[in-house]
């Protein structure tokens, strides 16, 4: 089988569809935590504030900072907030899983068909494609409906796995950044403001991994649709090309990777 214009033209559409769908997580996982964060930071700022205000030397210590009922409190809520965003964070991810991993297995069908020296025809509402090579009947074999629920189970399960690391990742960045102490200049509530945005980039160090986690298993879901729809024709396929896009938003090892071949397990 070779690749050519229709084999594109229905690659084109499912990056189309799945850049859609990453698109879409992104949006919802950013406004998720932007939202949470809003209703944190006043408390954590007005903790802060108060403690700066307290200080005699210029300076808010460690120690102050463990002893502040207020500030502990505060950073109880944040703990509270994050526990619930990494919740939400995970239903985001995972909710249209089988959706896309259906979607990711009809492209696959689909470009395999196009690569069939046939006619397509509509039968019962379904692409089929049947060719004679070497005076044998050949056409595409859908995916098997238990693989495709066993795999939605295996990946729900792994994004549940790898997004619950991140409240305890994110509380721990947020008290070891307020922990480094507080400078206090003229202004209390300005330094309190200066403090709280160190902590901030701390929290969205927690979205940027959410952001990273949301990608990875979408697009390694429809990776393993793939694998799927080739392994179950094997007679007519053989090998698989790993295609990166060659921007600055793929990792080094898959852009390594970019044009290899791989046998069909």
């Amino acid at each position: 089988m070779a690749i050519n214009a229709d084999t594109l033209a229905e690659e084109s559409k499912a990056l189309a569809v799945l850049n859609a769908r990453l698109d879409d997580k992104t949006r919802r996982l950013v406004t998720a935590w932007a939202i949470t964060w809003d209703q944190v930071a006043g408390e954590l700022e007005a903790a802060i504030a108060e403690l700066a205000a307290a200080t005699d030397d210029g300076r808010v210590t460690r120690t102050m900072i463990l002893r502040s009922q207020r500030l502990q409190a505060a950073l109880t809520a944040v703990g509270d907030s994050l526990g619930l965003v990494v919740a939400q964070t995970n239903q985001i991810i995972a909710d249209d899983i089988r959706q896309g991993i259906e979607d990711a297995i009809t492209a696959a069908e689909r470009m395999l068909a196009t690569q069939l020296p046939a006619a397509t025809a509509q039968v019962g509402g379904m692409l089929a494609t049947q060719a004679t090579m070497g005076g044998l009947t050949v056409g595409v074999v859908a995916a098997d409906p238990g693989q495709v629920t066993a795999m939605v189970t295996r990946v729900t399960q792994r994004i549940t796995k790898t997004t619950y690391p991140l409240a305890v990742e994110a509380q721990a960045a947020i008290r070891r950044e307020l922990l480094r102490g507080i400078a206090v200049g003229a202004n209390p509530r300005v330094s309190a403001r200066r403090a709280l945005r160190g902590i901030e980039d701390q929290w969205n160090g927690g979205l940027t991994r959410a952001l990273t986690i949301a990608r990875t298993e979408t697009i390694d879901a429809h990776r393993q649709a793939a694998q799927v729809v080739h392994t179950a024709n094997r007679d007519i396929v053989d090998r698989w090309e790993w295609t990166a896009h060659l921007d600055k938003r793929t990792c080094r090892a898959c852009i390594a990777m970019h044009g290899e071949r791989f046998d069909v397990k």
